[in-house]
């Protein structure tokens, strides 16, 4: 006849066989689990890499056949936006930038960011696309200056600097502007001015020489198709 001794020994035995077949169930869940779990790790690392091969491979027939691979905001984004272009009395108005003081606003290129301001800028509001491009645009109250006017006081800076603005008229919706532009080192500057009854506005695109070509006419329709003046003193 067993001791109490020898059964407490074999109790202890049986537990210990037990937690020994129990954690190694729990391993083998264990292991199931980390098996699926890297299964489908593989397998979506795989969709990914598929997904960024066809994204290559767009991207490389793009740049072959353009020059220039696809980048969200970028020219094609904002002509597509502007094809889409809700006005804001719309029921769904496209999303829009307003300059602090009211005096303007037009359609937000689609994933262009704010600038916070220097100090020392005149201008109101900064932008920044892909590619470098940026839009400023600066504000400010003026006494009604014919069109005349503003195209001569134009003339005059262009003299002043010694340089060729290459200065044009644009039609900018119901607004007759003075277009230019001036080669820096390696942008090209675009430049809008126009007055709208009391307001005068200023707007520049500093755009990379080599896509120039690229953002020039759809820079010129978001001004012409989207920008509105505000008014001096807000109602």
């Amino acid at each position: 006849m067993a001791t109490e001794f020898e059964k407490i020994m074999a109790r202890a035995e049986r537990e210990t066989r037990r937690r020994m077949r129990r954690e190694e169930r729990q391993g083998d869940q264990r292991r199931a689990w980390v098996r699926i779990i890297l299964v489908v790790f593989a397998a979506l690392l795989l969709v990914a890499l598929v997904v960024d091969f066809r994204h290559l491979e767009s991207d490389s027939a793009e740049f072959r056949r353009s020059g220039h691979v696809h980048k969200k905001g970028d020219a094609a984004d904002l002509a597509r936006a502007l094809d889409a272009y809700a006005p804001p009395d719309a029921a769904s108005p496209s999303p829009r930038t307003t300059v602090p003081s009211r005096r303007a606003s037009w359609m937000t290129p689609p994933s262009w960011r704010s600038l916070r301001q220097d100090a020392s800028s005149t201008f109101e509001t900064v932008l920044r696309g892909p590619d470098g491009v940026e839009m400023a645009v600066e504000t400010y109250v003026t006494n009604r200056p014919t069109f005349s006017s503003l195209l001569s006081q134009i003339r005059k800076i262009e003299h002043s600097w010694a340089g060729d603005f290459h200065i044009d008229v644009a039609i900018l919706g119901p607004n007759r502007a003075v277009k230019r532009s001036v080669q820096l080192y390696q942008n090209r500057i675009l430049m809008f001015d126009f007055a709208t009854g009391d307001i005068g506005h200023h707007i520049q695109f500093s755009i990379p020489t080599a896509l120039y070509a690229t953002y020039e006419p759809v820079c010129t329709r978001l001004i012409a198709e989207t920008y509105l003046p505000g008014q001096i003193i807000p109602q």
